[in-house]
């Protein structure tokens, strides 16, 4: 499970999207992220869902920056759902992430 850390700012990144059937990186979708608790409940300090920014040169990398003021709780566990459209094919992902407080070693 990845980590998102409290009172940092935390990038959430896609890294190759590609279409599945014709196996050719997509780099003009409009990706949306969501992030919940586990309750479904959006998390506050920034609003939900946000347009994730396509990585310029890349092949299908793209990537938001959450912002440092969520108010997020230690040990708790968020729900990050990320929404894929482009020329009418869409996709989906949903995956954990835990807040946590980051230390001297992290």
């Amino acid at each position: 499970m990845k980590t998102l850390y409290i009172g940092n700012d935390n990038i959430v990144s896609i890294s190759g999207l590609t279409n599945a059937a014709t196996n050719v990186v997509v780099n003009d979708a409009t990706v949306m992220l969501s992030l919940n608790d586990t309750s479904g409940n959006a998390v506050a300090g920034q609003s939900f869902p946000v347009a994730m920014n396509y990585v310029a040169t890349s092949d299908g990398d793209y990537a938001f920056s959450l912002q440092s003021d969520l108010q997020l709780r230690h040990n708790t566990v968020y729900v990050a759902q990320i929404t894929v459209n482009s020329s009418g094919i869409d996709a989906a992902w949903e995956f954990q992430l835990k807040a946590e407080k980051r230390g001297l070693n992290g």
